[in-house]
């Protein structure tokens, strides 16, 4: 299995905001060509954008505890990252892009793919690729249709379609995607989908339901993409252990590739 690393997927991400066209829109534009896609509003941009953040201070951790890059790499790594947070900045996103896009240029991405590669031995991460996110992707679609008319609860079946919809960016796109962020979704996910079949009345009965569905739908997604990273998949009753172990999971996976 290839892998990658949380600099490079960054990489990805401010290299394909760099390829903005349309400089003299507002840096907000340029966020939403990068997160954006069919159907996909403004929250929906904006919790992507989120994990994008999140990410980078993921990122800044990792090179604090780096013990391989020496402290002219950390250097000049902190640099780069201080220099792309510019593009990160909400109060700003009325501005001209043109104002950003040197923040976020060939050479800073360039610099960001060198501290991957640096950090791939300690913070080395599995990859999905893009047969096998097919696979996880049309099962996600295939949830997704369920919950459009499913008569469940509305919190929760809102609180799903917003996980799931965002899983299903995040697959669209492997090359960007984290396996971390991705298990994180996953957890929270299976923790709603077991609620939706814990409040079904009928859920005792032989009889398959809609919540029934629902429940064997979102197992089926975790289940494949443990699979593939040739993980025993544990059933619901792991979900804690499986949002908790989030980092235990990808070390033991690092060591075996």
């Amino acid at each position: 299995m290839n892998k990658t690393t949380l600099a490079e997927n960054l990489c990805r991400i401010f290299s394909t905001l760099y390829s903005f066209p349309h400089v003299d829109q507002p840096l907000w534009e340029a966020w939403k060509f990068v997160l954006g896609g069919r159907g996909r509003g403004d929250m929906e941009i904006m919790e992507c954008f989120g994990v994008v953040c999140s990410a980078m201070l993921t990122l800044e951790a990792q090179l604090n505890a780096s013990k391989r890059l020496n402290a002219a790499q950390k250097e000049a790594a902190s640099q780069t990252l201080s220099s792309l947070r510019k593009t990160l900045e909400v109060t700003r996103f009325s501005v001209k892009f043109a104002e950003f896009k040197e923040f976020c240029g060939v050479h800073v991405c360039g610099i960001l793919g060198f501290i991957g590669n640096g950090l791939s031995f300690e913070f080395g991460e599995p990859r999905i690729e893009t047969p096998d996110a097919e696979v996880i992707l049309k099962a996600l679609n295939e949830l997704h249709d369920l919950l459009l008319d499913a008569e469940i609860d509305v919190d929760l079946r809102l609180a799903l379609k917003k996980q799931v919809e965002g899983m299903i960016w995040w697959v669209s796109h492997p090359e960007m995607m984290s396996i971390q962020s991705f298990f994180q979704s996953t957890g929270a996910a299976l923790a709603v989908a077991a609620q939706v079949k814990e409040r079904d009345p009928d859920k005792d009965a032989e009889e398959d339901t809609e919540s029934k569905k629902i429940f064997a739908k979102m197992n089926y997604v975790a289940s494949q993409a443990c699979r593939i990273l040739n993980l025993a998949y544990r059933g619901v009753g792991a979900v804690d252990q499986l949002t908790s172990e989030v980092p235990h999971v990808v070390r033991v996976l690092q060591s075996s590739i």
